[in-house]
């Protein structure tokens, strides 16, 4: 709870991810600026797009300070289960661990690339995690937390790949950062993930999902029924958001990072949408406030 007992703990670590915004310096640089004029504290990029700002992590540090937004954790995809790609995903991991800790951010969020091939078999989710785990020990001795990510359109998208590489990873440096509507529109309950791995979870990624059967992959199509790769703000789908954070409880200490996946389709401005994710958390803060202020009248 807050410092004054009313509120859940998550408001105060609430944060919104960078990919509403082009995938470049130049979008990265625009986020920052909307994320903390919507009313986020937080803010989420990608590991590449901090590889490519101009004037590197300084010019990144001076945006956040201008828009006194903190940088608390960057996505980082890497393949995970191609031997050949073993060596350069520990060495991106070794320099993206570095940039989140010298940004002041506590998280990796590690998610697979896309699928390319039909099955994957139980030796390709074995390889999986011993990677996993090696990145684990690499992002440790930065004093960043490897958190996993299942995702959509990759070798971990349905619940049974999820629990083969869940069953697999090394708890004492693997961490989890679900995202609900990649574990929805994979077919899963994102609600039932959360209560399974929560001891595990030190980080979220909060998106919401139309419904239904999804045909849209990474790259977007014509099937795109919402311009968000069928993703919606936080509170117009199906996700139960309510649920989800109750399974977290109260006092979890992880950031909430708010998502959705922008597309040159996408039916309003990055800012309006991130606002209208944050009007909908405010409201369910207002109304546990209320309901935490009724039950101390009452006791």
């Amino acid at each position: 709870m807050s410092e004054d007992g009313k509120t859940p703990a998550w408001t105060r670590h609430l944060g919104h991810t960078g990919i509403t915004w082009p995938f470049t310096p130049e979008g990265a640089k625009q986020a920052i600026a909307d994320v903390a004029a919507a009313g986020y504290s937080g803010i989420e990029l990608f590991g590449f797009v901090l590889d490519e700002y101009p004037g590197g992590l300084d010019a990144v540090q001076d945006d956040l300070a201008a828009a006194g937004l903190r940088y608390v954790s960057s996505y980082c995809s890497v393949s995970l289960v191609d031997p050949e790609l073993r060596d350069s995903d520990l060495t991106k991991m070794r320099r993206w661990a570095g940039q989140i800790a010298d940004l002041g951010g506590s998280v990796a969020v590690v998610g697979p690339d896309q699928r390319h091939r039909e099955a994957y078999a139980a030796e390709d989710y074995t390889r999986a995690a011993e990677t996993l785990n090696d990145i684990g020990r690499i992002c440790a001795s930065f004093g960043v937390h490897a958190c996993f990510h299942p995702h959509t359109g990759t070798p971990v998208e349905t619940r049974d790949e999820i629990r083969q590489v869940m069953d697999r990873i090394d708890p004492d440096v693997v961490a989890m950062a679900p995202d609900t509507g990649q574990i929805a529109k994979g077919g899963a309950d994102p609600v039932e993930v959360v209560r399974s791995y929560r001891e595990l979870i030190k980080h979220l990624h909060l998106k919401d999902y139309v419904g239904g059967t999804s045909t849209v992959d990474w790259e977007g199509s014509t099937n795109d029924r919402t311009g968000y790769l069928d993703y919606v703000p936080v509170g117009d789908g199906v996700v139960d958001v309510v649920a989800i954070l109750d399974a977290l409880g109260p006092d979890w200490p992880g950031w909430v990072m708010v998502e959705l996946d922008g597309t040159e389709n996408s039916p309003r401005a990055p800012i309006d949408a991130a606002r209208m994710s944050r009007q909908y958390l405010d409201q369910l803060t207002e109304a546990a406030s209320s309901e935490a202020a009724g039950q101390g009248v009452r006791s």
